[in-house]
């Protein structure tokens, strides 16, 4: 994105000086490196503003995606504006001072051909297309209004997930798209929170800890997994986000759990974990008032305030 503007300039002013005669004095260069980035100005500026605009919009999200974002939301817009910037003046100052004229106007050398004298299969098939809705407004309103329909239906697949008869976390439907900012990844580990009520004795959360394990440990996809009772397990992206260092007392438990490498099993961590639900939800029923809770790690590296 960086260089686009000053690709688009340097390319009409690569055609406006071919038309020069190869000994063209500097005002003439000059003149015809002006009139070439005027040319292309307005649809350039708009084409940079367009990203811009898309880019500036992510302001508007809000916490630890805000913060993810918030990188991108500043440096790229101030990139492109500054890329535009010098698209504009010393792309033309330079081409005027280093790019040749009047190359490829000579004529074809011995036994060279012009290029495109002879249209290929797919250049006839595109002439063949694109005529009709040239000379033909009917033709050419009739193809407007296809594009416009199908640029709402693509719109409209995110949104069917809101209305769905599956529901918005249930199975996508056929042709429908999964709508979510960050998707989740399929991860080689994952981490069982417990949370008992209060005044908790460190036996009775243990128990609830090795029936865990015992779920964890029948599950083919599970390598190995260690229990931390009455104190945080090792703070990591996840546990920064959860203040698991907090989580210390006889109330307190959790289990990291390692699974087979991702390349070498058939189910991603995300069904693994939706299908131990059931099982885990049973488990803590018949211990009132337990939270148990199955935590995969979210999507995106640590937020940091890389923008000062």
């Amino acid at each position: 994105m960086l260089v686009d503007d000053a690709i688009v300039v340097i390319e009409n002013i690569h055609r406006h000086f071919d038309q020069l005669p190869a000994d063209a004095d500097r005002q003439a260069r000059a003149d015809a490196a002006v009139l070439a980035t005027h040319e292309i100005g307005n649809p350039t500026t708009l084409a940079t503003f367009t990203v811009v605009t898309v880019f500036l919009s992510l302001i508007m999200v809000t916490g630890m995606l805000g913060q993810f974002f918030f990188p991108i939301t500043f440096n790229v817009p101030v990139a492109m504006i500054a890329s535009l910037l010098i698209a504009y003046s010393v792309t033309p100052w330079l081409a005027r001072r280093w790019v040749l004229t009047g190359i490829g106007h000579e004529g074809p050398r011995a036994n060279e051909a012009l290029r495109g004298a002879e249209p290929d299969r797919l250049q006839r098939l595109y002439v063949k297309l694109m005529t009709p809705l040239i000379n033909n407004r009917s033709w050419r309103r009739l193809f407007f209004l296809f594009v416009a329909l199908l640029l709402v239906l693509s719109m409209m697949q995110p949104a069917w997930q809101f209305i769905r008869p599956q529901g918005m976390t249930g199975a996508v439907s056929p042709l429908g798209i999964p709508l979510a900012f960050l998707p989740k990844d399929n991860k080689n580990t994952f981490l069982v929170h417990i949370h008992m009520p209060e005044n908790t004795p460190l036996e009775i959360t243990d128990r609830v800890a090795r029936e865990l394990g015992e779920l964890m440990r029948r599950q083919q996809d599970v390598t190995n997994y260690q229990t931390y009772v009455g104190i945080p397990s090792i703070v990591d992206f996840n546990g920064q986000l959860k203040g698991s260092s907090q989580f210390i007392g006889p109330q307190y438990a959790e289990i990291r759990v390692n699974l087979v490498n991702k390349s070498e099993r058939d189910t991603t961590s995300i069904d693994l974990v939706k299908a131990l639900r059931q099982d885990v939800n049973m488990i803590a029923a018949r211990y009132p008032g337990a939270i148990i809770q199955l935590v995969e790690d979210p999507p995106g590296p640590p937020v940091r305030a890389t923008v000062l």
